[in-house]
């Protein structure tokens, strides 16, 4: 099982959430990357804030991101195309997550996919438990949620063909809460034969580490909750 570090990137900053709120600023991208490297985490995932960011995406910034981890890297956010992708995939990124799958058609995804292999392309699902398992559709430039009337089990059917590895299940209600994963939901995706690895977020402690020893596709995903500003105002990750 691996131990994976979500950061959320804007304008070459990050920040910190709760509830999908965007409003603390936590420091260099670069520092954390370094950081986070160096503690021993499996894997990085930078996810790009739109509504925070402003312009095309940098790839000269993101190169120098890419270069100061030495574990894998993933990126997500923003990747509207192939040709994104493969932009992304040219800088060095590892993984490509697709936020909105649905404004790709199956051709783009295909496409995408066999850039670096079906193992490097990853898909968002953002949820709310408190919903019964409603899918977020979208977030909108003031951080509204949008929910459709589809839930977990209706996306999952959809999902199960895509060419893709990975699907990171992002709970909104929890997210940076560190009151645990959603073990509802634990219980659900554990009880499912996927073909693709899986990453929860959202509450994420390392007390809920030990229910998952024994899962060989199921992954742990700590969100921007971990790192945090501490009295000193230095940048300090919440381990």
């Amino acid at each position: 099982m691996r131990k994976v570090q979500i950061l959320l990137l804007a304008n070459q900053e990050l920040y910190n959430s709760l509830g999908f709120s965007y409003d603390k600023y936590v420091g260099c991208p670069i520092n954390n990357i370094r950081i986070f490297s160096d503690l021993g985490y499996d894997e990085i995932i930078l996810l790009n804030v739109s509504r925070y960011s402003s312009g095309a995406l940098d790839y000269g910034f993101l190169s120098r991101l890419v270069r100061a981890s030495t574990i894998p890297i993933s990126f997500g956010g923003g990747v509207s195309s192939s040709s994104v992708a493969n932009s992304l995939f040219k800088v060095g990124f590892d993984k490509i997550f697709i936020n909105s799958y649905r404004d790709l058609s199956m051709n783009e995804l295909i496409e995408i996919s066999s850039l670096s292999g079906a193992q490097s392309l990853g898909l968002c699902v953002n949820y709310s438990h408190l919903k019964d398992f409603q899918i977020v559709d979208k977030i909108d430039n003031q951080g509204n949620l949008y929910f459709s009337s589809r839930t977990i089990h209706d996306e999952l059917l959809e999902i199960v063909d895509l060419p893709i590895g990975e699907v990171l299940f992002q709970n909104v209600d929890l997210d940076g809460s560190l009151k645990g994963v959603d073990s509802n939901f634990l219980n659900f995706i554990s009880n499912k034969k996927l073909p693709f690895q899986v990453l929860l977020s959202g509450g994420v402690v390392f007390s809920d580490y030990p229910d998952l020893v024994l899962n060989d596709f199921i992954s742990l995903a700590h969100s921007s909750s971990g790192i945090y500003i501490g009295s000193l105002r230095s940048v300090l990750p919440n381990i």
